[in-house]
């Protein structure tokens, strides 16, 4: 009896059908709200602001999806020497310290609006790559417009797209702050459609582009210093 049990038992399993896997959770996911939620699976660009105590701008969330590979989008979203390029308002996006294949200093100047003088700083860059897909980490090395700066990106997987997370907190030290917070979130906005603009054409019409930055990416992470 006890034997006839178990061959039942085993038919039975190997009749049922596989189990689907569950997608890896991904945290950030749940600042949406499910109209924003909506709004992201139908292709447009999400912004969450969180306020936070004795900041004067908030801390951005951003969620967009990008047509192309993580890697490939993460190629170009850390393409240093050609952020200048296509980023808006940036004048300069120089490599100046390569700390390891990971970590790499840049140093940047951001056209400023009137009476601001430009910005003139120097971000870390560390790049790594998990489970949640691949990440870039910055912070803030010198400026002499924000007292203090972090963030850092994600490409990943998400069904058959690719989402970017974008996380980003800056701390000015103009006294101009809160008169240009509303000016803040619209230029990340401007400058994230215009990075994910850039990354689009590069990977449909770019290969050459496409293969030398995404190269660059996975250099770095098999420890050769990319520039």
């Amino acid at each position: 009896m006890k034997r006839l049990i178990c061959i039942i038992t085993i038919l039975v399993i190997n009749a049922m059908p596989p189990i689907a896997k569950t997608p890896i959770a991904f945290s950030p996911l749940n600042l949406l709200s499910e109209e924003q939620f909506k709004d992201l699976e139908n292709g447009k660009m999400v912004i969450v602001k969180e306020k936070l105590k004795d900041y004067v701008w908030p801390r951005l969330h951003v969620f967009s999806y990008v047509k192309s590979t993580p890697l490939n989008a993460m190629g170009i979203f850390a393409a240093y020497d050609h952020q200048k390029n296509y980023v808006p308002n940036v004048i300069k996006s120089n490599v100046v310290e390569v700390k390891s294949a990971t970590n790499i200093l840049v140093e940047y100047e951001l056209k400023m609006p009137w009476p601001l003088d430009n910005g003139v700083y120097t971000h870390g860059h560390h790049l790594n790559k998990s489970e949640q897909g691949y990440k870039l980490d910055w912070y803030l090395v010198k400026s002499n417009s924000a007292d203090h700066v972090e963030g850092y990106a994600i490409f990943r997987n998400w069904g058959k797209k690719t989402l970017m997370y974008y996380n980003s907190l800056v701390d000015p030290k103009s006294i101009f702050g809160g008169v240009l917070k509303k000016l803040m979130v619209k230029d990340v906005e401007k400058t994230l459609k215009a990075i994910i603009k850039e990354i689009e054409v590069v990977d449909q019409s770019k290969p050459e582009l496409k293969q030398k930055y995404s190269d660059k990416i996975t250099k770095a992470l098999q420890g050769k210093k990319p520039y």
